[in-house]
């Protein structure tokens, strides 16, 4: 079983988008945010489970994102 996220998002989809726009935010910042989520997988925007359906059925209750 594998579990995570991905890219931590400090603003909503618009406000990110406009700061993208308005030069605030580039895409180096966008890279160094989805790279915090290695040491901070808990603030992920995405978050994720891989596992198979019986292990799934036995984590269901135990899973901490």
């Amino acid at each position: 079983m594998d579990k995570g996220s991905y890219f931590i998002k400090p603003f909503n989809h618009k406000k990110m988008q406009e700061c993208m726009q308005n030069g605030i935010i580039d895409e180096n910042l966008l890279l160094g945010l989805d790279k915090m989520t290695e040491y901070l997988p808990e603030f992920g925007a995405e978050i994720f489970l891989n596992c198979k359906v019986s292990a799934c059925k036995a984590s269901i209750g135990k899973v901490d994102i």
